[in-house]
């Protein structure tokens, strides 16, 4: 944290930077250079005050982690429609947002192996959900579910499941059907 309120163009010249670490800063935006990063793997922009994501992140086709995390208004900022392009992306962190639902861009990135969508006021995952069929983590806790659709019980590569902190009032059916697991909360 460096209380950054503005990133200075110039970044985006940094073109064979790998991690980008801008947590816990005051920004609002982030330049449109920043796509020029096109050796990026990992973006953290959680705890910042950004509206918005630039369009064009399939220009950063090495990004394998991308987290975010609401701003202080408790609204995440807004996604770009391109982010489902991004075929290489493994993690992807949406906290602490007021999501109410899974952005549709986000059931295209069927190559994600962990996904935090906890505290988004969820009140239900998709049936579409199933799409991200190589998912290894998922932390749902926090939220308002109650079920759990049942095509997730095809997630066979799910091993890590958290959905503590929601409205469940039994354990859902799919959860039985996921055999690699090895933490349930």
């Amino acid at each position: 944290s460096c209380q950054l309120r503005e990133l200075p163009g110039e970044v985006g010249l940094l073109t064979h930077l790998r991690r980008l670490c801008l947590a816990d800063n005051h920004l609002q935006h982030l330049p449109a250079t920043v796509l020029g990063l096109t050796s990026l793997q990992h973006l953290d922009l959680r705890n910042n005050c950004l509206e918005d994501l630039p369009e064009g992140f399939t220009y950063m086709a090495s990004l394998q982690e991308l987290l975010l995390s609401a701003r202080p208004d408790g609204t995440l900022p807004a996604l770009p429609h391109d982010l489902w392009m991004l075929s290489g992306l493994k993690r992807l962190e949406l906290r602490g947002g007021d999501l109410g639902e899974v952005p549709e861009c986000v059931l295209w990135l069927t190559g994600l192996e962990e996904l935090d969508i906890r505290s988004n006021a969820l009140k239900a995952l998709p049936p579409r959900f199933y799409q991200l069929h190589k998912l290894q983590k998922l932390d749902a806790s926090h939220n308002q579910l109650a079920c759990l659709p049942e095509q997730c019980s095809v997630m066979v590569a799910l091993r890590h499941l958290e959905l503590s902190n929601n409205a469940f009032e039994t354990l859902p059916a799919a959860v039985n059907a996921l055999t690699r697991l090895t933490y349930l909360s």
